[in-house]
């Protein structure tokens, strides 16, 4: 029986006048719920987000660094010969003895005369110390490797086949002898650059709409090392609260609640619109985890998937 108008506008007299005699209580009961609502609208549901758009635009990703193969030795740099230790200096050079004191002469004797000046041994115009130095031994230049004539009988190995016969001998040593087989042919190549690697995709596939219209490409690009990323191209769906993207083994057209049962979680969406990038752990098989899926985990709604093949 439902009530009539003369009793539901009485009950609203009613509780207006308890509002009106409790006004403190009525006022805080009314905030309460005025912030309850935007809690659910703006946080919970958070439906700003379907009016604002966040584009990203990564570029390709960056692969680790392959390691680098070991270096092999290279050649030993030639020693400096050490400079010689220094030696006695020269006799032309070596300091002169103090002349002996002149004898002082007797009181009332004549002053002895002045001992007469030796003879310069040097010829004129040179000193000892401009004389030239005596040339150094010169080194003898490096005998040339032995360029005798090939010897007939066993290679290298000492093994049967190897051996060099006669005949063959004798072609070796016309051909060394006129030039055309030189004994000894020295490279000095440099080190080729290496090449850096190619990113290739492994997989990919076409995004379609599941809850939410979404539309673009998923591609899984490597490079030849371990590492793997998925890439978003072409990328746009609708913005939303707690949106995650997953690998999932079920497959794209399974229910909603398929993708959730088992999946590998890459991360938070970085963004509706655009390109980007997400590493995929080493350990994850592609073949298992073959749907990528763009998931509300707040209210378990799958916006878009896309097959990987």
């Amino acid at each position: 029986m439902e009530p009539s108008p003369a009793a539901l506008s009485s009950l609203i007299r009613r509780l207006w006048g308890w509002a009106r005699r409790h006004w403190i209580v009525t006022t805080l009961g009314v905030a309460a719920a005025v912030g309850l609502g935007i809690w659910l609208i703006f946080f919970f549901f958070a439906v700003q987000t379907l009016f604002i758009d966040e584009e990203v635009d990564e570029a390709l990703p960056t692969f680790g660094a392959p390691t680098a193969p070991a270096e092999a030795p290279g050649p030993v740099p030639a020693t400096e010969p050490a400079a010689p230790a220094p030696g006695p200096a020269p006799a032309d050079e070596a300091p002169a003895a103090p002349a002996a004191p002149a004898p002082v002469p007797a009181e009332g004797s004549a002053p002895a005369p002045a001992p007469p000046a030796a003879e310069a041994t040097d010829p004129p115009g040179e000193t000892a110390a401009e004389a030239p130095a005596p040339p150094l031994a010169e080194t003898a230049p490096a005998a040339p490797p032995a360029e005798g004539p090939m010897v007939a009988g066993p290679g290298a190995s000492g093994m049967p086949g190897d051996e060099i016969t006669a005949e063959r001998a004798d072609a070796m040593n016309e051909a060394m002898a006129s030039g055309a087989m030189p004994r000894e042919v020295i490279m000095n190549e440099e080190r080729p650059m290496p090449v850096a690697p190619q990113i290739v995709t492994l997989v990919s596939g076409e995004f379609s709409s599941r809850s939410h219209r979404t539309s673009g490409r998923a591609l899984v690009l490597n490079d030849g090392s371990p590492q793997r990323f998925l890439r978003f191209e072409n990328f746009r769906t609708d913005n939303g609260p707690d949106v995650n993207v997953y690998l999932s083994s079920a497959p794209h057209d399974a229910p909603a609640r398929d993708f959730a049962s088992d999946f590998v979680d890459l991360g938070d969406m970085k963004g509706n619109v655009g390109a980007q990038n997400y590493e995929i752990p080493p350990e994850v098989d592609l073949d298992h985890y073959s749907t990528v899926v763009v998931w509300c985990v707040r209210f378990s709604v799958a916006f878009g998937v896309a097959p990987l093949a």
